[in-house]
């Protein structure tokens, strides 16, 4: 608490020195925020993940969810992204900026580390996905005459920016519905974390999909996971030593 009291009475002070022309920009709003990976974040075990996408399929919260279950990108990340971040023919989504929202209001920035700014390849699924989610946005923007393309993936029903709030509050009705306790949008990029590395993903590779600053912060926040890996190794190393003796 006290680490996270001051990092927001030091960005306000240099909002201020912003505002007041002293620099040019506030190079706190490209800091890793202490204490924003709580250990109550918890990972969606496999049955919840069937129940938010089933319950959600069909919602404009599909989406999102999907998308953050296989690429682990943060809420911000997703309400900015614009199509032209997608690739779709290689599969490929560029991560460049972030939506924030905070009592001063709703700003779009850019990515909040330089680690952050960074390449992620999505599942032939979710490509599909995509592919059709286009389709249906551009037959809804020629239908509208109220439609107005910025060119976001995930808006609003007009086109404009969706908040990000917006997304926390109908992800939080939707567990609430689903009676899953505690939880809420960032546990899908928890559980993509938490699923890649007991898959057996290098630790660099996820910690470089989730746009960490380092590999550190990658291991000190799925710590927990580590001890499942290397049961899993000794389990490998075993069969290996019994193939190897057995000769």
């Amino acid at each position: 608490v006290t680490a996270d009291k001051h990092f927001w009475t030091l960005h306000k002070a240099l909002d201020r020195a912003v505002s007041w022309g002293k620099i040019a920009r506030n190079p706190a709003d490209r800091v890793e925020k202490p204490g924003q990976q709580d250990s109550h974040v918890r990972a969606f075990d496999i049955d919840e993940q069937a129940s938010l996408i089933g319950r959600a399929a069909g919602t404009w919260l599909h989406g999102p969810i999907l998308l953050a279950l296989a690429t682990g990108l943060r809420r911000g990340e997703i309400v900015a992204l614009t199509w032209r971040d997608v690739d779709l023919e290689a599969g490929i989504i560029t991560v460049r900026s972030s939506l924030e929202e905070s009592s001063r209001g709703v700003c779009m920035g850019a990515a909040k580390t330089d680690a952050s700014v960074r390449r992620v390849r999505i599942p032939e699924s979710l490509v599909e996905f995509l592919t059709d989610h286009r389709a249906k946005q551009r037959q809804l923007a020629r239908a509208l005459s109220t439609y107005r393309d910025h060119g976001f993936v995930f808006p609003r029903e007009n086109g404009e920016m969706k908040r990000p709030s917006t997304v926390t509050n109908a992800f939080s009705g939707l567990c609430g519905a689903l009676k899953i306790e505690g939880g809420h949008f960032h546990c899908l990029r928890h559980t993509f974390a938490t699923e890649m590395l007991r898959a057996g993903v290098p630790v660099k590779v996820v910690s470089e999909m989730l746009g960490h600053a380092s590999v550190a912060t990658t291991l000190r926040i799925y710590a927990h996971v580590l001890p499942d890996m290397q049961d899993a190794a000794a389990v490998s190393a075993g069969s290996l030593l019994d193939r190897v003796t057995a000769l």
